[in-house]
């Protein structure tokens, strides 16, 4: 079961040090403090700054979201110049 945790933004910043740097310790001006003053600036709006007009994206951008299940089928999973053939194939034999 996935459950939501949700965290302060200096929370989350010390959580992402900790995995990436082995120190929850965030340092000032680091990407984890950078992190952490966008989700400040983000929970403050009053509408989402992200939101987007999905119309205006469609016309812009050609490629349409896919699931993992569409997007794996239009592979090539057997092609020898494909660089990580070697690595999906390990342990197959």
């Amino acid at each position: 079961t996935i459950t939501f945790n949700s965290l302060t933004p200096d929370q989350f910043a010390s959580g992402m040090s900790l995995l990436v740097t082995g120190s929850a310790q965030v340092e000032p001006l680091s990407i984890y403090d950078r992190m952490a003053g966008f989700y400040r600036f983000y929970n403050t709006q009053d509408v989402s700054p992200l939101i987007a007009d999905n119309t205006y994206i469609n016309r812009i951008f050609a490629h349409r979201p896919a699931s993992f299940e569409q997007w794996a089928a239009r592979q090539d999973w057997t092609d020898p110049t494909d660089p990580a053939l070697k690595v999906r194939m390990a342990g197959m034999s």
